[in-house]
């Protein structure tokens, strides 16, 4: 980079990073989470309305191609990374245990409902539901289906926390089944993404999709297993030979890092390999809680935002607009999501209001949405108007059922955890 380019690229970290923070504070004190703030800067920043008054401007200073856009798309991949690893240390594996036997059926019920309804019309009307004219039928409606049966983990658990409701019952059994949710979600999206850079290079064929799944199982049950153990035992020894959290802090990113080379070289997306990093790391015994506790900072006050910011930029949200995608997007995901999780709530005895506020907290969308968005957005698998659609989705569905939530708050603390039986 050019010494021009390279105070550009400074320039861009430092308005983008402060922005963000800003109208992320802004909108918590509005009650909305904070990723809708920080897109909205991108929004602002970016082709929607920075560069339709001062198009020169704003195209020096983000440009869509060259030195500074490769560099900027660098950060925040690392900055996504490291959210999904901070997803994963959320997940707490023995609460998953011990609710599975309700939180299970709620996770699946809420799953294959919306998956089916999202699955059906892409298949059947790709163009319509904004597909990229490139991309393959299937892969196309298994995007869709993915990405309208995922319950953000993390928008989730933030909002049962400010509600005083995540060590409730009903706190403990809708993470629960959110964990589920994730762990299948972000399962069939590297699928999907992997079916597609397969298709790219012509070789879209069972065996290398075999192989991929093979390795990615294979993956996932070293981690949890061999890699556990592993972790726990270099966490215990860097607490010993250290004074502070910093080489922890070191270790757990550099890990993440290096999971998420080893799921982009067999197939599978890189966030995934974060993802059950974090998950490894968060179930570890020796984890402090002041170097959680910085990660999470460090993250969710710069990288992250980071990141959502520059989701705001590559897209002119007001050109892509298109209503009639927006309300099937949105009426499917929520219909799908509330219904399949009530259903399946009711089924398994809880009370029709329990069962009703367990759906509409599953359908708590957000962060995970709009990052699987970006990703097919990228790889020429949606075009912009779905993008947008998602990305509204998100605010929409995160905004309400916060609300809702908080309107029943008061009832719900006064569930008891379940009890499993032996």
């Amino acid at each position: 980079m050019s010494e021009f380019e390279l105070t550009i690229f400074y320039l861009q970290i430092a308005i983008l990073a402060i922005g963000a923070r800003m109208a992320g504070e802004a909108a918590n004190r509005l009650r909305l989470p904070a990723v809708v703030g920080e897109i909205f800067v991108g929004i602002i920043l970016g082709p929607t309305i920075f560069r339709h008054f001062l198009p020169a401007l704003q195209l020096t200073l983000f440009p869509p191609a060259g030195p500074n856009h490769i560099a900027l798309v660098a950060v925040s991949t690392l900055g996504v990374s490291l959210f999904l690893l901070t997803a994963g240390m959320e997940i707490d594996l023995p609460l998953v245990r011990r609710e599975g036997h309700v939180a299970l059926p709620v996770s699946i019920g809420g799953i294959v409902l919306p998956f089916a309804l999202g699955f059906a019309p892409a298949f059947l009307f790709p163009q319509l539901l904004g597909g990229h004219e490139s991309t393959h039928q299937i892969i196309f409606a298994l995007f869709v289906g993915a990405a309208l049966s995922i319950t953000s983990l993390p928008i989730l658990a933030k909002l049962l926390i400010e509600l005083g409701l995540y060590k409730t019952g009903f706190g403990t059994r809708v993470i629960s089944a959110a964990v589920f949710d994730d762990v299948v979600g972000w399962t069939v999206a590297g699928f999907v993404f992997s079916l597609d850079r397969l298709n790219d290079a012509g070789n879209l064929s069972i065996s290398p999709v075999i192989t991929m799944v093979v390795l990615t199982l294979t993956f996932v049950g070293l981690m949890l297993t061999v890699g556990r153990w592993l972790c726990n035992r270099i966490l215990l020894l860097i607490y010993r030979t250290s004074t502070d959290s910093a080489a922890a802090i070191g270790f757990i990113i550099g890990l993440a890092a290096l999971g998420a080379c080893l799921t982009q070289s067999i197939g599978m997306h890189g966030l995934f390999g974060a993802f059950i990093v974090g998950v490894v790391i968060g179930g570890s015994p020796h984890l402090r809680s002041d170097t959680r506790k910085t990660i999470e900072d460090f993250v969710s006050n710069f990288m992250a935002p980071l990141y959502f910011a520059c989701v705001g930029l590559s897209v002119n949200f007001i050109t892509n607009f298109d209503w009639q995608i927006v309300a099937a997007i949105v009426t499917i995901a929520s219909v799908g999501k509330i219904v399949g999780c009530y259903s399946v709530a009711s089924w398994n005895g809880l009370s029709r209001q329990s069962s009703i506020a367990t759906g509409v907290a599953m359908n708590s969308r957000g962060s995970i949405e709009i990052v699987l968005g970006m990703i097919a957005l990228q790889a020429k698998i949606i075009d912009e108007r779905l993008f947008v659609a998602l990305a509204i989705m998100s605010l929409i569905t995160c905004s309400s059922t916060g609300y809702f939530l908080k309107s029943m708050s008061g009832a719900l603390r006064k569930e008891e955890p379940s009890v499993t039986s032996t």
